[in-house]
C-alpha cells in the first residue's frame, strides 16, 4: 500500500497505491468533502510557538486539546491528523507534548474507524527544531507513541536502510519525505522523483510524495493532462501497482476528474471548449423530508 498525495497534498506511499491523504489546508477546500484525507496540524514560527505554550501549559491541557481535534476529524470525516510542528519547545514541556500525541493517537483510534495520527520528523525530543531525515533516538520516542513518522525530505542515500533497521516490524511506517519539486530532495525530485522510490522499495520502507502538483503549478508540458499520465506512470513503473478486481458491482463510479478537452453526450459532441468544475467529480443528494432525492447542487 502506498501512503501518498495531490495538489499540495502530500501522499503517503507502500506497496504501489495510494492509501492515504493528507491535507495542508489548501484550495480547492471542496476537494476535502470528495476523499478520504487526513488534515495537517501545523505550527510554525512565534506564533506557533505561543500555540504550542498553551496548548501544553498542562497535563490537561494536552489531553483536552487532543480530545478537541479527536471530535473535529470524527465531525468533519478526516481520518486522522499529521503533527507537523515546526517551532521550538520549551523543553519542560516535551513531557506534556508526548502526552498529547499519545492522547490524540488514542482518541482518533476510538472516535475515527482507521484514523491515524504520523508524526512529522521536525522537533526532537530535548524541543529542538531540528530535522533528521532518519529515524534517531532524538525523534523515536514520537514514533513508539503514534502510528508513523514523515521524515523530512533531505535525507541521505544510507538513511532509508537504516531506519528500516532501528523500526524492526514498523518499518513500513516510516514514511521517507519526497519532495516532487526537488528543493534538497534524493533523487532531484520533479521528473526524476522515481530514482527515490527506486531506493525506498528496496529499502522496505514507505515513501511520503509531497507536492504531487508540481507538474500542475509549474504548468508541465505539452499540456497538463499528458505530463500528469508521464509524471504518474514513473511512479507505476518505480514502485509497482497492486491491482484486485471486484467479483460484484455494488456501486457506480464513472472516474470523473472534474474537467475535460470538450464535452459529449451519448457520443455525440456537443462543445469544443475545455472546462473545468469540480461540481461534478462526485454528485451529493440531500433527502427531502417527502422522501424524495434531489440534488444538493439544485
Amino acid at each position: 500500500m502506498w501512503k501518498q498525495r495531490w495538489l499540495r497534498h502530500l501522499g503517503l506511499v507502500f506497496d504501489g497505491r495510494v492509501c492515504l491523504f493528507l491535507s495542508f489546508s489548501r484550495h480547492p477546500s471542496s476537494s476535502l468533502l470528495d476523499q478520504h484525507c487526513s488534515q495537517t496540524w501545523r505550527q510554525e514560527w512565534d506564533k506557533g510557538k505561543a500555540t504550542c505554550k498553551e496548548l501544553l501549559a498542562t497535563n490537561e491541557s494536552a489531553q483536552m486539546y487532543a480530545e478537541r481535534l479527536a471530535e473535529f476529524s470524527a465531525a468533519l470525516g478526516f481520518d486522522g491528523w499529521l503533527i507537523n510542528i515546526e517551532n521550538i519547545i520549551d523543553e519542560v514541556q516535551i513531557p506534556n507534548l508526548m502526552v498529547f500525541v499519545s492522547h490524540l493517537t488514542k482518541v482518533i483510534h476510538s472516535s475515527v474507524p482507521g484514523g491515524l495520527v504520523i508524526w512529522y520528523d521536525s522537533v526532537t525530543v530535548d524541543g529542538q527544531l531540528a530535522w533528521q531525515d532518519q529515524l534517531t533516538e532524538k525523534n523515536k520516542p514520537f514514533f513508539d507513541i503514534c502510528d508513523g513518522i514523515f521524515m523530512n525530505y533531505t535525507w541521505k542515500e544510507n538513511y532509508p536502510k537504516a531506519s528500516a533497521d532501528i523500526a524492526g516490524d514498523r518499518k513500513y511506517d516510516v514514511y521517507m519525505g519526497i519532495d516532487v519539486f526537488g528543493r534538497g530532495t534524493y533523487g532531484g525530485g520533479q521528473w526524476t522523483a522515481n530514482v527515490a522510490l527506486d531506493l525506498l522499495k528496496s529499502s522496505d520502507v514507505s515513501a511520503a510524495v509531497f507536492a504531487s502538483g508540481w507538474v500542475y503549478e509549474t504548468e508541465q508540458p505539452p499540456d497538463f493532462r499528458t505530463a500528469q499520465n508521464k509524471w504518474w506512470s514513473l511512479v507505476e513503473k518505480s514502485w509497482g501497482i497492486v491491482q484486485t478486481y471486484p467479483q460484484v458491482q455494488p456501486f457506480y463510479s464513472d472516474f470523473n476528474q472534474g474537467l475535460g478537452s470538450h464535452i459529449s453526450l451519448g457520443g455525440r459532441k456537443l462543445s469544443d471548449a475545455p472546462w473545468y468544475t469540480n461540481m461534478v467529480v462526485i454528485e451529493k443528494h440531500l433527502i427531502t423530508e417527502e422522501g424524495t432525492s434531489v440534488s444538493e447542487d439544485n
